[in-house]
């Protein structure tokens, strides 16, 4: 199950081993502002950055939300929030 906010992805970081919130904020999408935060934590002996957004569904109600998970280090938080607006061009 998703987090639903900012604070919930927050708290639900801190709860894995070597959890860690790196950051959090606002970015300008196709659909309006979405709010982000990101957090590091080990899993099964790995270490993984997960990224989440949430903006307005396209439908005006609800929330959209965008994850992405991966290897810690693999990838930096710009290039993450870039390939997420660039999907949410997309979304109608």
């Amino acid at each position: 199950i998703a987090p639903t906010d900012i604070q919930d992805f927050e708290a639900l970081i801190s709860e894995y081993p070597g959890g860690e919130v790196l950051g959090h904020g606002s970015v300008k999408t196709s659909l309006g502002m979405a709010d982000w935060s990101n957090g590091t934590y080990s899993e099964d002996g790995e270490a993984l950055d997960e990224v989440m957004m949430y903006c307005v569904h396209p439908s005006g109600s609800g929330i959209l939300i965008l994850r992405s998970i991966c290897p810690a280090g693999l990838t930096t938080i710009d290039e993450r929030l870039s390939v997420m607006q660039k999907l949410l061009t997309h979304v109608s």
